[in-house]
């Protein structure tokens, strides 16, 4: 007979460090089928302006409600940087760190990577299958799933095969980072986890500092193919994403690209949307000078899908403009 309920916990892990951080305590939402079976972790907010993902968490735990989970149990800090959340900022504001280049944190390091080893080990601790950083992107983009690059260690190589095998059941586009983001990638949560050996991925849910609802949506029934996917709860017809990632490029993996960028100074001015197919050398982007004059026109280097706009209209020379997924 299957579980009817899920009992849901919500209170606060407390984090006490060796020096005097500010961050003390993070929320922490758990829910449990009371079966023996998987556990999955959800993170978000481990940067304070990207509130989309504490609302995805939200609406989970309500689904939870009426579609209990059948095995296993989902753990999830919602909210990893409560002090940039309220200060509408990036980093940890007291600190001026960016807890998100902190893992997997030292017990004796900086305040942020003391608070990162907290977190990291609490997650490790519990052999999760898999983890979910939930992350905002540019206003103007669309979401999809961010897949590190593929670490140099045994463990770290089977849980990247493992990551890309989940990913085909997501919903999203996936993006493969590139190579040379990997000193970058070992020192976030999602990047420091497939090190050790933990399958996990970042989500990209839109645009920062709004909940944007359709990407809330969009996140949740990510999220929710995943756990299906592990079978801690029933697959549900569910309505289209948002985004809805063209039949050509179903199951395709894609490389991310910040590239062409501007040599200029000027007004940045786009006329394909978000999550438009491009051709190499189709035009991306035009920056013109005060005037009107067209000074340059950036062109797509390869084949693929944009994935968003920089928040800037106003760029300098050497700005990325434009966010690409590209084979």
């Amino acid at each position: 007979m299957e579980n009817h309920e899920t009992k849901i916990t919500r209170g606060y892990f407390d984090i006490q460090t060796e020096t005097d951080v500010p961050i003390k305590k993070i929320p922490f939402i758990e829910a449990e089928s009371g079966v023996p079976g998987p556990v999955v972790w959800i993170t978000a907010g481990v940067h304070g302006d990207e509130v989309g993902g504490v609302a995805v968490v939200q609406e989970l735990c309500k689904r939870f409600q009426q579609n209990p989970l059948r095995i296993g149990a989902v753990k999830t800090f919602p909210l990893l940087n409560p002090l940039g959340f309220e200060a509408g900022m990036r980093h940890i504001p007291e600190l001026e760190e960016d807890l998100n280049r902190a893992f997997p944190g030292k017990r004796n390091g900086t305040p942020a990577e003391q608070i990162a080893e907290k977190i990291f080990s609490t997650v490790v601790d519990s052999k999760p299958s898999i983890v979910l950083d939930l992350h905002n992107d540019w206003k103007i983009s669309i979401p999809y799933a961010l897949v590190d690059p593929e670490p140099d260690t045994s463990l770290g190589r089977e849980a990247f095969v493992k990551i890309h095998e989940v990913g085909k059941t997501v919903g999203l586009l996936t993006i493969q980072e590139q190579d040379e983001e990997k000193e970058i990638s070992e020192t976030t949560l999602s990047g420091a986890l497939l090190r050790q050996g933990v399958p996990s991925a970042t989500f990209e849910l839109g645009e920062s500092h709004i909940v944007n609802e359709e990407h809330v949506r969009d996140g949740v029934l990510a999220v929710w193919n995943v756990l299906a996917y592990f079978e801690l709860v029933r697959p549900e017809q569910e309505p289209e994403m948002h985004f809805k990632i063209p039949a050509s490029y179903q199951g395709k993996v894609f490389h991310y690209s910040d590239r062409p960028r501007s040599t200029v100074g000027g007004l940045a001015r786009y006329t394909l949307q978000s999550g438009a197919e491009v051709k190499k050398g189709d035009p991306v982007a035009y920056i013109y000078d005060v005037f009107g004059t067209l000074k340059e026109t950036l062109y797509a280097e390869s084949r693929g899908i944009i994935l968003g706009y920089s928040d800037r209209a106003v760029v300098s020379p050497g700005d990325s403009v434009v966010a690409l997924g590209v084979f």
